[in-house]
């Protein structure tokens, strides 16, 4: 596998309200390895958005969150952002060009890619998300899960080494949510999810750091930390359906 590793060390993350500033996650250490999957799991209200948010400073922070070794500060901002890909939950945030190709090879060309490398790097990214055929579509006549793999390809056509999905399987049919969790699978890189989906975090045999209001609350394997019940209920979850009885 290749990819970005990530290094997180005493994170604390702020948001602003309506009258003052709040931290809303505090004292969170991760270290993700080259390649790895991490699905970060919880309730409502887990903050698991903001830690994604922070991570390509979209978000103030303090602590350390360091990219391939390199450190996210002011000065490498946009540096880092070029290895590290955000797929937001609601592709409407991140889809705004008429056609699926536009979109896709967007990203590059702002990087100074054309001719025959953009369309490359097109082609290859529309066929990691099984969207091939699509180029000449209106983004806005794809289905939701068919735009959530489109939002996916226009980050990798830009060749991340880490990529952040904020609920991937969120309100999909069966169907689509099958195709999107084919698509993460196959991805070669370093996998970041905030879900609420733990099947999906089982499928994709993923390790789970468990948030709740902030706070790291257990770690590991899926296999393992999802099939705890009373650590689950702590969290404010419940065990994946395929784990009920």
């Amino acid at each position: 596998m290749s990819g970005q590793s990530i290094h997180i060390e005493r994170l604390q993350v702020w948001r602003d309200d309506d009258s003052s500033r709040q931290c809303v996650i505090d004292e969170l250490s991760l270290d993700i390895a080259p390649g790895e999957r991490v699905a970060v799991a919880g309730p409502n209200g887990a903050c698991k958005t903001s830690l994604l948010l922070a991570m390509v400073g979209a978000l103030p922070f303090s602590g350390t969150i360091a990219v391939g070794g390199q450190v996210l500060e002011a000065k490498s901002l946009e540096a880092v952002r070029r290895e590290v890909g955000y797929v937001f939950a609601d592709p409407a945030d991140q889809l705004f060009l008429p056609t699926v190709r536009e979109e896709v090879g967007f990203g590059p060309r702002q990087r100074g890619v054309f001719g025959e490398p953009l369309a490359a790097r097109v082609d290859a990214a529309l066929d990691a998300v099984g969207l091939r055929g699509f180029e000449e579509r209106s983004p806005l006549a794809l289905s939701l899960g068919e735009q959530r793999r489109l939002a996916a390809a226009t980050v990798l056509s830009s060749a991340p080494g880490a990529l952040l999905f904020d609920e991937p399987t969120a309100s999909l049919d069966p169907r689509a949510r099958r195709a999107m969790l084919d698509t993460l699978r196959a991805l070669d890189a370093t996998l970041l999810l905030a879900t609420h989906d733990l099947d999906a975090v089982l499928d994709l045999d993923a390790r789970v750091v468990l948030l709740d209001a902030g706070r790291l609350i257990a770690e590991g394997p899926a296999a393992e930390l999802l099939r705890d019940e009373a650590l689950l209920e702590q969290a404010g979850m419940a065990l994946p359906l395929g784990l009920q009885r």
